[in-house]
């Protein structure tokens, strides 16, 4: 049998997924499908000099680091015109609007996209530009809704 860490695609959700099988495999007297993960950790070499100098210029962001007042005044200009703003939606009222959308259209849209759509309906309303269209980052496919 090969050992978990040794496989293709082995990343913490999958690493997870492997272990839980093993759990409930065990649990029913089953036998599981891959041996128990060892969490094992690997180093990664440390960074030769040469190395630096040859990607410093690939990842500025990384290479050179503000000081601590520099990010402060950086992060003031940038969010002097922010406010923030917490909104709470009960979840029956937040259920109630995934299904309702989920009746008018035949795509799988997930609670976060509905809220989504909900929150730049609110903004077309009061806004002089119109948003056409909004794209969840967190959604696995990236897909765009049309509102």
């Amino acid at each position: 049998m090969q050992r978990l860490n040794a496989l293709p695609n082995t990343g913490d959700a999958t690493a997870l997924l492997r272990f839980m099988g093993l759990l409930s495999a065990a649990y029913q007297d089953m036998e599981g499908s891959f041996t128990f993960p060892t969490f094992s950790r690997y180093l990664f070499p440390v960074s030769t000099s040469h190395d630096m100098e040859t990607f410093r210029s690939l990842m500025p962001h990384l290479a050179e680091a503000c000081s601590g007042e520099d990010l402060a005044v950086k992060s003031f200009q940038r969010n002097r015109y922010t406010v923030r703003i917490e909104w709470i939606i009960p979840r029956d009222k937040a259920d109630a609007l995934q299904t309702r959308i989920r009746e008018s259209t035949e795509e799988a849209v997930s609670l976060q996209d509905c809220l989504s759509a909900y929150i730049v309906t609110l903004l077309n309303r009061c806004g002089k530009t119109p948003i056409n269209k909004i794209t969840n980052a967190a959604s696995v496919s990236l897909r765009r809704i049309t509102c």
